[in-house]
């Protein structure tokens, strides 16, 4: 078995409220679950209008299989117009 987190730091230039940063950042998690087999949660920065940092995590019984989902996720992040990767993380257990 093994378990794949991706922590990314997000920036959202278009937001200029908490409320739009929820909406962006609600309906990016809530395509990623319906996608893809994954846990997913916003992490810190839920103060900030303009930041958002959010992790994934899935579990699978190969380890190209993990990385391969997390990869989907990263390129399906990346083509999303509203967000820019600021940094991210993946490990491998």
């Amino acid at each position: 078995m093994f378990v794949g987190s991706l922590k990314l730091d997000l920036f959202l230039p278009s937001v200029t409220s908490l409320k739009d940063k929820r909406k962006i950042v609600q309906s990016i998690k809530t395509q990623l679950k319906n996608k893809f087999n994954i846990s997913i949660s916003e992490e810190n920065n839920n103060n900030l209008w303009q930041k958002a940092t959010i992790g994934v995590c899935c579990i699978t019984d190969s380890q190209s299989d993990t990385i391969n989902t997390l990869n989907s996720v990263l390129d399906f992040i990346l083509k999303h117009s509203e967000v820019e990767i600021i940094n991210k993380e993946i490990n491998i257990y």
